[in-house]
Protein backbone atom coordinates (compact mmCIF):
# COMPACT_ATOMS: atom_id res chain seq x y z
CA UNK A 1 0.00 0.00 0.00
CA UNK A 2 1.03 3.57 -0.46
CA UNK A 3 2.63 5.36 2.45
CA UNK A 4 0.66 7.72 4.63
CA UNK A 5 2.41 10.97 3.81
CA UNK A 6 3.44 12.61 0.59
CA UNK A 7 6.91 14.15 0.67
CA UNK A 8 7.15 15.68 -2.81
CA UNK A 9 4.53 16.96 -5.25
CA UNK A 10 5.22 17.24 -8.98
CA UNK A 11 3.38 18.05 -12.19
CA UNK A 12 3.82 15.92 -15.29
CA UNK A 13 2.84 17.33 -18.67
CA UNK A 14 2.91 13.85 -20.27
CA UNK A 15 1.43 11.66 -17.54
CA UNK A 16 -1.69 12.78 -15.71
CA UNK A 17 -1.42 16.51 -16.41
CA UNK A 18 -4.79 17.32 -14.80
CA UNK A 19 -3.59 16.91 -11.17
CA UNK A 20 -0.33 17.06 -9.23
CA UNK A 21 1.30 13.74 -8.35
CA UNK A 22 2.38 13.11 -4.77
CA UNK A 23 5.45 11.04 -3.96
CA UNK A 24 4.73 7.86 -1.98
CA UNK A 25 6.65 4.91 -0.69
CA UNK A 26 4.96 1.71 -1.90
CA UNK A 27 5.49 -1.27 0.42
CA UNK A 28 7.18 -4.48 -0.75
CA UNK A 29 3.85 -6.34 -1.07
CA UNK A 30 2.11 -3.47 -2.83
CA UNK A 31 -0.71 -4.37 -5.20
CA UNK A 32 -0.49 -0.99 -6.96
CA UNK A 33 0.40 -1.13 -10.67
CA UNK A 34 2.11 1.59 -12.65
CA UNK A 35 -0.28 3.20 -15.13
CA UNK A 36 2.62 3.67 -17.57
CA UNK A 37 4.34 0.25 -17.67
CA UNK A 38 1.67 -1.82 -15.86
CA UNK A 39 4.19 -3.45 -13.51
CA UNK A 40 3.79 -3.60 -9.74
CA UNK A 41 5.23 -0.61 -7.86
CA UNK A 42 7.49 -1.03 -4.84
CA UNK A 43 9.69 1.68 -3.36
CA UNK A 44 9.32 5.29 -4.46
CA UNK A 45 6.57 6.21 -6.90
CA UNK A 46 4.02 8.94 -7.49
CA UNK A 47 0.26 8.90 -6.97
CA UNK A 48 -2.87 10.94 -7.61
CA UNK A 49 -5.29 9.76 -4.93
CA UNK A 50 -8.17 11.66 -6.53
CA UNK A 51 -7.92 9.64 -9.78
CA UNK A 52 -6.26 6.47 -8.46
CA UNK A 53 -3.32 7.08 -10.82
CA UNK A 54 0.06 5.52 -9.87
CA UNK A 55 3.41 5.67 -11.65
CA UNK A 56 7.01 4.59 -11.00
CA UNK A 57 9.44 7.44 -10.48
CA UNK A 58 11.54 5.89 -13.30
CA UNK A 59 8.58 5.86 -15.72
CA UNK A 60 8.19 9.63 -15.38
CA UNK A 61 11.42 9.85 -17.42
CA UNK A 62 10.26 7.70 -20.34
CA UNK A 63 11.11 9.28 -23.70
CA UNK A 64 8.19 10.65 -25.72
CA UNK A 65 9.36 8.81 -28.86
CA UNK A 66 11.80 5.98 -29.57
CA UNK A 67 13.40 4.20 -32.53
CA UNK A 68 13.83 0.44 -32.44
CA UNK A 69 16.13 -1.51 -34.71
CA UNK A 70 13.52 -4.30 -34.74
CA UNK A 71 11.01 -1.90 -36.21
CA UNK A 72 11.24 0.08 -39.42
CA UNK A 73 13.92 2.73 -39.21
CA UNK A 74 11.60 5.06 -41.13
CA UNK A 75 9.14 5.52 -38.26
CA UNK A 76 9.54 6.36 -34.60
CA UNK A 77 7.20 4.95 -31.98
CA UNK A 78 5.38 7.53 -29.87
CA UNK A 79 4.34 7.07 -26.23
CA UNK A 80 0.56 7.19 -26.27
CA UNK A 81 -2.24 6.71 -23.75
CA UNK A 82 -4.47 4.00 -25.16
CA UNK A 83 -8.09 4.68 -26.03
CA UNK A 84 -8.71 0.97 -26.69
CA UNK A 85 -6.91 -2.32 -26.06
CA UNK A 86 -3.70 -2.96 -28.06
CA UNK A 87 -1.38 -5.94 -28.51
CA UNK A 88 2.36 -5.61 -27.76
CA UNK A 89 4.42 -6.84 -30.70
CA UNK A 90 7.30 -7.79 -28.37
CA UNK A 91 5.69 -9.79 -25.55
CA UNK A 92 2.31 -10.53 -27.20
CA UNK A 93 0.38 -9.33 -24.13
CA UNK A 94 -2.58 -6.97 -24.31
CA UNK A 95 -2.78 -3.53 -22.70
CA UNK A 96 -6.11 -1.89 -22.08
CA UNK A 97 -7.56 1.60 -22.45
CA UNK A 98 -5.94 4.09 -20.08
CA UNK A 99 -2.53 2.36 -20.16
CA UNK A 100 0.45 3.59 -22.19
CA UNK A 101 2.28 2.03 -25.15
CA UNK A 102 4.76 3.12 -27.77
CA UNK A 103 2.81 3.12 -31.06
CA UNK A 104 3.76 3.35 -34.70
CA UNK A 105 0.47 4.24 -36.37
CA UNK A 106 1.64 3.75 -40.01
CA UNK A 107 2.82 0.18 -39.28
CA UNK A 108 0.41 -0.78 -36.50
CA UNK A 109 3.46 -1.77 -34.41
CA UNK A 110 3.14 -1.41 -30.63
CA UNK A 111 5.55 -1.91 -27.71
CA UNK A 112 4.98 -1.73 -23.95
CA UNK A 113 7.10 0.95 -22.27
CA UNK A 114 8.65 -1.76 -20.07
CA UNK A 115 10.33 -3.38 -23.10
CA UNK A 116 11.85 -0.56 -25.11
CA UNK A 117 15.18 -0.57 -23.21
CA UNK A 118 15.70 -4.30 -23.56
CA UNK A 119 14.87 -4.92 -27.21
CA UNK A 120 18.23 -5.36 -28.92
CA UNK A 121 18.81 -6.75 -32.40
CA UNK A 122 21.37 -9.54 -32.10
CA UNK A 123 21.70 -10.83 -35.67
CA UNK A 124 19.91 -10.88 -38.99
CA UNK A 125 17.82 -13.94 -39.80
CA UNK A 126 16.88 -14.78 -43.38
CA UNK A 127 13.39 -13.30 -43.08
CA UNK A 128 13.47 -11.01 -40.08
CA UNK A 129 15.56 -9.68 -37.20
CA UNK A 130 16.02 -11.85 -34.14
CA UNK A 131 15.96 -10.04 -30.84
CA UNK A 132 17.08 -10.67 -27.31
CA UNK A 133 14.73 -9.61 -24.56
CA UNK A 134 16.00 -9.42 -21.01
CA UNK A 135 13.20 -10.56 -18.72
CA UNK A 136 15.03 -9.32 -15.64
CA UNK A 137 12.59 -7.62 -13.27
CA UNK A 138 9.66 -8.31 -15.62
CA UNK A 139 7.17 -8.42 -12.77
CA UNK A 140 8.38 -5.51 -10.66
CA UNK A 141 10.21 -2.26 -11.20
CA UNK A 142 11.93 -0.69 -8.22
CA UNK A 143 12.58 3.02 -8.16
Amino acid sequence: MAGAGATTTIRSSLFHAQHPLNQYHYAEGSAYRCDACELRITGIGFRCGECDFDIHAACLGLPVSISLAKHSREHDLTLTRLKASRWCDVCKETSHAGCYMYLCAPCNYDVHPRWWRWVVVTRRHTRHDLMTISKKNKGTVRS
